[in-house]
């Protein structure tokens, strides 16, 4: 089936509110681009939360490309993450959204975007190849209602949307994908439209409750 953890997340351009505390993501502290060097899975914790999941805390080594909020430079990081299996190895490049330890380490919050390309400039988008479910729009996730009046017209190689391709998704699904927002490539389809994730972030930026606040 196709992936539907097509997420992407970007500021509405309505006027921004402020979640409850039960229905907001949690914050964080800075938003990047890597690519996934090294994982190693931890033990599952005692827990009857991670047993009935089959979660348990993973060790990421990300070589960052790009840090789009936060003060981390490139280069390699380590960063912990609940997982109930390894992130997908056909995914070139994911988003990672990180919280700050008291210890100086990172954690990520969960929202682990590996449906991220590189187009034909070099810039990295989100395709989006049909509409979004309503869990990912805000408050439940950082994608807003409006995510359509911003989204753009983009160019990039049809293999790195692997989710997209043979044989990640099936006849049955292509056909019934809707040709407003995807061209059929070969066997496999390419969105028409996407999120550009440096335009995203900087409009993320202001939405309240996104960003850790700091003294």
């Amino acid at each position: 089936m196709l992936a539907a953890a097509a997420l992407a997340a970007l500021l509405s351009t309505a006027a921004p509110t402020t979640p409850d505390a039960d229905e907001a993501p949690p914050c964080f502290d800075v938003a990047l681009v890597a690519r996934v060097a090294k994982q190693k899975p931890g033990p599952f914790p005692d827990d009857p939360v991670f047993e009935f999941t089959w979660s348990r805390p993973w060790r990421l080594d990300l070589d960052v490309e790009q840090v789009l909020i936060g003060g981390e430079a490139p280069g390699r990081l380590p960063v912990t993450a609940t997982l109930s299996s390894k992130l997908n190895p056909h995914s070139k490049h994911a988003l990672f959204f990180l919280k700050r330890r008291t210890d100086g380490g990172y954690d990520s919050t969960g929202m682990i975007m590996t449906t991220i390309v590189s187009d034909a400039r070099g810039r990295f988008v989100k395709p989006v190849e049909d509409p979004l479910r309503e869990h990912m729009l805000y408050p439940n996730g950082w994608v807003p209602a409006s995510y359509e009046q911003l989204l753009r017209p983009i160019r990039y190689r049809a293999a790195d949307a692997w989710w997209l391709q043979p044989p990640r998704i099936e006849e049955d699904v292509l056909d019934e994908l809707d040709p407003a927002w995807v061209r059929r490539d070969g066997r496999g389809a390419v969105a028409r439209r996407g999120l550009f994730v440096d335009d995203w972030m900087r409009a993320l930026k202001a939405q309240p409750g996104a960003v850790c606040p700091h003294d």
